[in-house]
């Protein structure tokens, strides 16, 4: 090993190792922020990248009236438990999205019918 000479291994500032890192290109000793930013302009509306739509509560779009329907199969299997997390796991078990939001008015009708069925059913006795 006599003549071969191991230069010590000089570190890198951590900016400097990440520029080369990122672009693949040699260190040329500047820091990634001497490079001018890429600016992309929003110009468009959010996209979901499965449907190509507008992002929105897809859940509100489908009839109230089946997301009422599933709702209150699932609070009758459920020993007429109505509460969010048994409504919320009937729509989403079915690959319906659903928002809080929508989940919340939902809850509302159904408590809303069940009152009236409830009065309904006292003035039957």
């Amino acid at each position: 090993m006599t003549g071969s000479r191991v230069s010590p291994v000089t570190a890198l500032p951590v900016a400097v190792a990440e520029a080369a890192d990122l672009s693949g290109q040699p260190v040329s000793g500047g820091s990634v922020t001497d490079r001018p930013a890429e600016v992309v302009p929003v110009t468009a509306s959010p996209v979901s990248p499965v449907t190509s739509q507008p992002v929105t509560d897809r859940a509100a779009d489908r009839d109230t009236e089946e997301l009422l329907e599933i709702a209150k199969q699932a609070v009758k299997e459920a020993d007429n438990k109505l509460t969010r997390a048994v409504v919320a796991t009937a729509i989403r078990g079915q690959q319906i999205p659903l928002s809080s939001d929508t989940l919340t008015q939902l809850m509302a009708q159904l408590r809303e019918q069940q009152l009236k069925n409830q009065l309904v059913d006292a003035d039957r006795s």
